[in-house]
């Protein structure tokens, strides 16, 4: 973070969260990759954790960018009638600090918030990144934790909540 956000800059940014935004966990697979004279392979799947907002406010994109860091991007239009749309994504160790002081903020998506706080903390920091492969017992636990986040992202009706 370039700046020590403020009371207000933590709260726009939550309901820009909640709002728009997005906390997750992704697995990229497994794959084969030639380097240089030889080969490797990534024996297991890596996992990260990020959050993402998307908005056609320009304005607001750019703020989340100036006030957390990360990554600003204006995205391919794919309909030239619709306005424009922008990004701002953090990833890795600044998404999990940037969810550990957001959390006590947000309303709809603190429970992401903290469990991708805690999947980098727990999961990924200095475990098992590279290429001597991820144990089972570990896997098993990444993969838990991201099915968590996927239920707690899955849009529609919750039937829970509607029974």
């Amino acid at each position: 973070m370039i700046n020590g956000p403020t009371l207000y800059d933590l709260a726009y940014a939550a309901g820009l969260i909640d709002g728009e935004g997005y906390i997750g966990i992704t697995e990229l697979t497994p794959v084969t990759r030639c380097r240089g004279n030889g080969t490797r392979v990534r024996k297991s799947p890596q996992h990260r954790i990020y959050v993402t907002v998307n908005m056609t406010e320009r304005a607001a994109i750019e703020w989340m960018h100036q006030t957390f860091g990360g990554h600003f991007q204006p995205l391919k239009q794919r309909n030239p009638r619709h306005k424009a749309v922008f990004r701002w994504s953090v990833t890795s160790e600044a998404a999990a600090i940037f969810c550990e002081i957001l959390a006590p903020h947000l309303k709809v998506k603190a429970r992401q918030a903290r469990l991708a706080a805690r999947f980098y903390r727990e999961r990924l920091a200095g475990n098992f990144q590279g290429n001597g492969g991820v144990p089972a017992d570990e896997l098993a636990l990444r993969r838990n934790m991201l099915a968590e986040i996927k239920a707690l992202n899955k849009r529609g009706t919750d039937l829970a909540i509607a029974a």
